[in-house]
């Protein structure tokens, strides 16, 4: 009885051992499942942080380079619209000086360079010339026979000159008409201008550009 008493116990202290050992190996089991878990939920944690931070650093660059882009055209519209302001003003300051030289003794060359070049332009034998009611007193038969030897000699171009003295410019500068009027050539101001204004603009452009840089 003694004995079987004793075997008993041993049983028991045996499969208590075991219910520890393997209470323990449980333990450990999840312990290590946990921190592989927590391993993995930080790793998936970095990973979201990392993809977030990718996501910004995309976000940050689009947003940066449309702002260059903005500040980039609206550096381009300024100096465009700075171009066309002093163009507007070189313009205005060029008409101006135009028309305060007109009693000047220096205008009757200049109206008479503009009849010539308007005259090689429209390329006719007779040609009629219309301009303002303030120009045309200075057109006497002197400077029409001056520019007619001139157009002969430099341009073998025998042309018989006539002013209209009836119609009149409402701007400053000559145009001149074929006989029947079919073909003209305009060396009006605002016309001359006009043909200029690509190399006008240029000059405006150089100029703003030193003074940038």
């Amino acid at each position: 009885m003694e004995a079987y008493e004793k075997g008993k116990e041993l049983i028991v202290k045996e499969i208590i051992e075991d219910a520890r050992k393997e209470a323990d190996r449980l333990v450990e089991d999840a312990k290590k499942r946990a921190e592989e878990k927590i391993m993995f939920a930080k790793s998936q944690a970095e990973s979201i942080v990392n993809e977030a931070k990718k996501k910004a650093d995309v976000q940050i660059n689009i947003l940066q380079k449309r702002y260059i882009s903005f500040i980039e055209l609206e550096t381009k519209k300024r100096r465009m619209k700075l171009r066309e302001s002093v163009f507007n003003m070189v313009i205005e300051k060029v008409k101006q000086r135009l028309r305060k030289i007109i009693n000047e003794p220096e205008y009757r060359s200049i109206l008479k360079r503009w009849i010539y070049e308007a005259a090689v332009g429209l390329y006719e034998n007779e040609a009629i010339i219309r301009t303002s009611n303030e120009e045309i007193n200075m057109i006497d038969d002197r400077m029409l026979k001056e520019i007619e030897e001139k157009l002969n000699e430099n341009e073998k171009l025998e042309v018989k000159l006539r002013v209209d003295n009836k119609r009149f410019l409402k701007g400053q500068g000559v145009i001149l008409f074929s006989l029947d009027e079919k073909r003209a050539f305009n060396n009006e101001v605002s016309t001359r201008i006009l043909r200029k204004q690509r190399e006008i603009h240029g000059i405006i452009y150089d100029a703003l550009l030193e003074k940038i840089e």
